[in-house]
């Protein structure tokens, strides 16, 4: 018991400087509660960097087009694609050509004709 009331009048003598302290106890609290944020928030980006590159890795690894080394028979389902890369306004452009491989695919559906004026 004697730790804890050691602990309750340390924290009172505490409290009893900060408020009791004028301008310049205010200012050392504020100081102590914007360093105390800070270092939390320095912590907590710290520890999510490893996720965030993680995911990105994930996200690259999901976008990349599985060969698998031998080249399969062309159908209605397969398709060719092409990494094209070029330059544009100075800035590198990466992009994929993708395309049909087997049988032409259906045109997409066209929208309605309007339906015409109402009479005058």
């Amino acid at each position: 018991m004697n730790r804890l009331n050691t602990w309750a009048r340390d924290l009172s003598m505490g409290a009893r400087f900060a408020v009791t302290g004028g301008r310049q106890g205010w200012t050392r609290t504020l100081l102590t509660a914007l360093g105390a944020g800070l270092g939390i928030a320095v912590l907590l980006v710290a520890a999510s960097v490893p996720q965030i590159q993680q995911h990105r890795g994930d996200r690259t690894d999901a976008r990349a087009v599985y060969t698998g080394g031998d080249e399969a028979p062309r159908s209605d389902h397969s398709f060719r694609y092409v990494e094209a890369h070029t330059v544009f306004r100075g800035e590198t452009v990466n992009g994929t050509v993708v395309g049909a491989a087997g049988a032409p695919p259906p045109p997409p559906p066209r929208p309605a004709p309007p339906p015409p004026p109402p009479p005058r």
